[in-house]
């Protein structure tokens, strides 16, 4: 089983056509044809877990209102165990107007509320001198060291180092295109994205993680884990809005 904590939201995607322009603005006029709406964040991160065969228990913040309502409803259809909490707040909601059949995202609208973070909350959650991994990205590791990183194999090398020097755990470094760099004990090893087409990047970050430990618990390999995480987010973001990935998929 797999314990997942973390924000909690919905993904709303609206799809139609777009054949004229605002005549009231310079902003296109689109006609809707589809609402869907899909787990995000932690959520997501839930789904793609599922979806590889695994059993689930989610834990996050979500409001007493449809959204939140909606989020659990998700949860209960796909099996996964949803214990909410902070029902006080509204539920975190990311609107995305998406114009077809070329798939140009034209607007997105986010509904959340944004409350900093206390020290003493940040102390004991990150970071975790406990933690077996930490996966940030290369913009959560600049806002970590408080200064740019840029996206090359030797500043990420020197960036990975100064982190698993102060964590003193395992860390993926999420790239973009340029795939992921594993630090651990056993040293630097740079993992490249697989070239795909790309559509959406919504969830890629959600599908990597969630598939890293569905590699690690498979293989029990980190360096293996990473390259089907780079699999795995290489697949879903040549498919259209929050996307999930199967087991043949990761492995062919």
């Amino acid at each position: 089983m797999v314990l997942i904590v973390g924000d909690v939201m919905l993904d709303r995607f609206v799809f139609g056509t777009v054949d004229r322009i605002n005549p009231e603005a310079p902003v296109p006029i689109l006609g809707v044809s589809e609402v869907s709406h899909n787990l995000g964040g932690a959520g997501n991160v839930a789904m793609n877990l599922v979806t590889l065969h695994e059993e689930v228990t989610l834990v996050g913040a979500v409001g007493d209102d449809d959204e939140g309502r909606l989020v659990q409803t998700l949860c209960k259809r796909v099996g996964i165990n949803f214990i909410p909490l902070a029902k006080d707040r509204i539920t975190t909601l990311k609107e995305r107007y998406v114009a077809l059949p070329y798939r140009q995202q034209l607007l997105r609208v986010d509904r959340e509320l944004r409350l900093p973070i206390e020290d003493k909350c940040w102390d004991a959650i990150f970071p975790n001198k406990n933690s077996f991994l930490i996966k940030p990205n290369i913009r959560e590791v600049c806002s970590i060291l408080n200064r740019p990183v840029a996206n090359d194999d030797r500043t990420v090398e020197e960036a990975g180092r100064m982190l698993y020097d102060k964590l003193q755990s395992n860390l993926v470094i999420t790239r973009s295109e340029k795939g992921a760099t594993l630090i651990s004990k056993d040293g630097i090893v740079h993992v490249p994205a697989e070239r795909r087409e790309v559509y959406d990047v919504t969830g890629a970050g959600d599908t990597f993680i969630a598939a890293l430990v569905w590699g690690y618990k498979r293989t029990g390999n980190l360096i293996e884990a990473v390259r089907l995480a780079n699999k795995a987010a290489g697949t879903v973001v040549s498919k259209l809005g929050v996307a999930t990935v199967t087991v043949d998929e990761i492995l062919s």
